[in-house]
């Protein structure tokens, strides 16, 4: 959180730098974590791809099961649940 803030603030301080407005950290690395599941779901031979199985209606990612906080921030579980929030 303390390290999201302060690149928060170098991004703000760029944009006065050079007078013109930047993409938010949030949207950068939404588009960043979309474009990358996407890959690997499209890559049938990626090591990872078992883990973008689709539910059966075709339409939505299974969701991982997650035990600890340190997994549930990970790329997998969030990259999930950004395909299921932009499929609905």
């Amino acid at each position: 959180m303390q390290d999201r803030r302060a690149l928060q603030r170098v991004i703000r301080s760029a944009e006065h730098t050079i007078r013109s407005e930047l993409p938010d950290l949030h949207s950068i690395y939404s588009r960043r974590c979309w474009t990358k599941a996407g890959k690997i779901v499209k890559d049938l031979s990626h090591p990872n791809n078992r883990l973008f199985s689709l539910l059966r209606s075709g339409k939505r990612f299974r969701s991982l099961k997650t035990n600890t906080e340190r997994l549930r921030r990970s790329f997998f579980p969030q990259a999930i649940r950004s395909l299921n929030h932009t499929t609905t």
